[in-house]
């Protein structure tokens, strides 16, 4: 199955690449890959190739949950003291992982760190083909889906990657861009398959936790208004008015189907900014009206695309349909589960503009 599939990816990184050489960034020091937590160990020896070659640099968050790759914009200084910006980011990543750990309990400490890769726009190519080279099923999507888009967030091998030197993107923010990504990255580290509104929706809600705005959006290429990056309460409750609604040829009520299909990725470069809404006004609903079904709903959502994905071949053999997508039924019985009536109650919550931000939003 892919979690033993990913565990073994890294082990046998271990094997080729070993644990000496560059040492990682971690508690203030350099340490060698041999003195890292152990599940820390053989992550940082699969991303150590693009490091030495590249002249990247490894961080380790201080605890450990979160590895970095960084640029060399992010090179070690010379004498002491470390870098401002890295300094920030790592600030930016710790309240990340503190809210993250508030919507969905603490994480298992045996789990491998998740990998979030600062890359320039020459070094995309050499990032992917060490994705590539960890999980060599990626390989097609590395040579082809990969390189169309301005970064990514994979959950086997649980990665993610966005272009540090902001080339073509306008509307811009390295710190929104490591929070957004290091919020999915955390979440599919709980629960790896998720419907990509439920993932999507997650991270713009920290992200905007966090940082109070919202400037990721992943597999998107076109113009960015500058006032996407404000209050998308406020646009939930400009779309479900009533009037709009009726004008829009949609029902009155929000219905699963306005959402459970999305997938940015597939219809990038085009870009939905109305169910982008959605998404992240269900999971902010959640987070304030039921705080403790958010976990529930991801596991839920991770066994049941893990359940649908297989296909048995016969008694002894299986193989998984990487194409499967988990149907709106099956998605709306979870989240009534929540609450039997939480398409209403979202309904109202929209058009009433109560999508708020939480007073104190940063932990």
């Amino acid at each position: 199955m892919p979690i033993p599939f990913l565990r073994a990816a890294y082990v046998s990184a271990v094997a080729v690449v070993g644990l000496a050489g560059q040492s990682v960034t971690f508690a203030g020091r350099e340490v060698p890959l041999a003195e890292l937590p152990l599940p820390a160990q053989a992550v940082a020896a699969a991303w150590q190739p693009l490091a030495e070659t590249a002249d990247y640099r490894l961080v380790l968050a201080a605890d450990a949950q979160v590895l970095l790759v960084l640029n060399d914009h992010y090179a070690r200084p010379h004498g002491r003291g470390e870098r401002p910006d890295l300094a920030k980011l790592l600030d930016d990543l710790e309240a990340t992982t503190a809210a993250v750990d508030a919507l969905l309990g603490a994480a298992d400490p045996a789990l491998p760190p998740a990998v979030v890769v600062a890359a320039t726009t020459p070094d995309y190519p050499a990032v992917l083909a060490r994705v590539a080279a960890i999980d060599p099923r990626l390989a097609a999507w590395a040579d082809a889906r990969g390189r169309n888009v301005t970064g990514f967030v994979l959950s086997e091998p649980l990665c993610a990657a966005w272009l540090d030197d902001g080339v073509g993107q306008q509307e811009w923010d390295r710190h929104n861009e490591l929070v957004h990504r290091a919020a999915q990255l955390l979440l599919r580290r709980r629960a790896p398959q998720l419907p990509p509104w439920f993932a999507l929706g997650f991270a713009w809600h920290v992200e905007d936790l966090v940082r109070g705005s919202i400037y990721c959006f992943p597999h998107r290429t076109g113009f960015v208004w500058a006032t996407e990056h404000g209050d998308w309460g406020k646009q939930l409750a400009a779309d479900f008015k009533p009037a709009h609604r009726k004008a829009a040829g949609l029902p009155a009520e929000l219905t699963i189907e306005e959402i459970a299909d999305w997938d940015p990725q597939r219809e990038a470069p085009e870009f939905d900014a109305r169910r982008a809404c959605i998404a992240f006004g269900i999971v902010r609903f959640l987070a304030v009206q039921h705080p403790d079904a958010l976990a529930t709903v991801a596991r839920a959502f991770d066994e049941a695309i893990r359940s649908g994905w297989v296909v048995t071949l016969s008694d002894t053999e299986w193989t998984t349909n990487p194409d499967y997508r988990l149907p709106a039924d099956r998605q709306l019985a979870i989240l009534r589960a929540v609450d039997p009536d939480l398409l209403q109650a979202l309904t109202t919550a929209f058009a009433k503009d109560r999508i708020r931000r939480p007073a104190h939003r940063r932990p």
